[in-house]
């Protein structure tokens, strides 16, 4: 085996090291590690062809985001199957209600943010003789974030009620 297949790392477990100033004369094996503490290793450049994944927390929050995402039409399939001889656009009503903030500063007359709360009817599941709603626990930007929230909570409510 030649030197220049140890000094790059081939061939054997030992790597070459080379020392400067007064300690060039006692450079050992055993004094540079193998590979990089895991907090050292370095992402691969965007260009190159190595492939990798999102990590487990980033899979996980992505995950959490689509389930969320979805919410009003799992609550729709949900009293579909409750209700199976009753259209969905009457078993299931969404109302939003929205508020708009004045903005401070600028030009006059000018709008400000938005911000929704939305409230789900089910007017056939019957809560002391009327028809059930669940409101949204919290304001929010987008009309799409109020109606899942809200359609969170209907459905929560709708998985623990017995029928």
């Amino acid at each position: 085996m030649a030197n220049s297949e140890k000094a790059n790392g081939v061939g054997g477990s030992t790597t070459a090291t080379t020392a400067m100033g007064a300690d060039a004369g006692l450079s050992t094996a055993a004094t540079a590690p193998a590979v990089p503490p895991p907090s050292m290793v370095r992402k691969p450049h965007p260009s190159s062809n190595v492939i990798v994944g999102p990590t487990a927390e980033a899979r996980k929050t992505r995950e959490e985001l689509r389930e969320k995402k979805y919410m009003s039409e799992l609550l729709k399939e949900e009293c579909a199957a409750r209700w199976p001889h009753t259209p969905v656009h009457k078993s299931v009503i969404f109302l939003v209600e929205e508020q708009q903030l004045e903005a401070t500063g600028g030009r006059k007359g000018r709008k400000g943010p938005r911000s929704y709360l939305a409230t789900v009817e089910l007017p056939l599941l019957n809560k002391k003789g009327g028809v059930a709603t669940f409101k949204g626990p919290q304001w929010c930007t987008a009309r799409r974030d109020a109606e899942n929230a809200a359609a969170e909570v209907a459905l929560r409510a709708l998985r623990t009620i017995k029928s």
